[in-house]
């Protein structure tokens, strides 16, 4: 058990790096979340930083990426106000990696949706086509 809210944030972050590292990243979310509230408590902006990063790349692994986005947002304004521009670069990229792939989703989504219309379209003219060429026509029907 951690002595200060301090070491807190600290442990919290360990367990959750060693959960991210083993692939358990809701675990990793959960212990990052405990190290953001006691790095919060403890009024420490760098911890609040590394905490946030923390949820953030297990987010990312649990493919969250509005989450992910959320916490690395999170971080990048400490970050400003810290003026740390080597942690503000790197986040930033990261915000990239996280918008680009979101962007990528999206481009697919709405490709393999059209993809789709096309081929039911094109599966709808062959129907008529084929229903056109073997039917009877109307007037040799014979209804009782």
């Amino acid at each position: 058990m951690p002595k200060t809210v301090l070491e807190g944030a600290w442990l919290y972050h360990e367990l959750g790096r060693c959960c991210l590292e083993l692939g358990r990243f809701s675990e990793a979310a959960s212990y990052g979340e405990q190290s953001l509230e006691s790095a919060t408590q403890a009024s420490d902006d760098n911890w609040q930083i590394n905490s946030s990063v923390l949820i953030a790349q297990a987010e990312v692994k649990l493919l969250n990426d509005e989450k992910a986005l959320e916490n690395f947002n999170r971080a990048l304004n400490i970050a400003m106000v810290l003026e740390d521009k080597a942690v503000q670069d790197a986040i930033s990229k990261a915000i990239e990696d996280v918008n680009y792939r979101i962007a990528e989703s999206k481009y697919y989504q709405s490709s393999n949706i059209s993809r789709h219309n096309h081929c039911i379209g094109a599966l709808h003219d062959i129907l008529i086509e084929a229903i056109q060429v073997n039917c009877i026509p109307c007037s040799n029907l014979h209804v009782t």
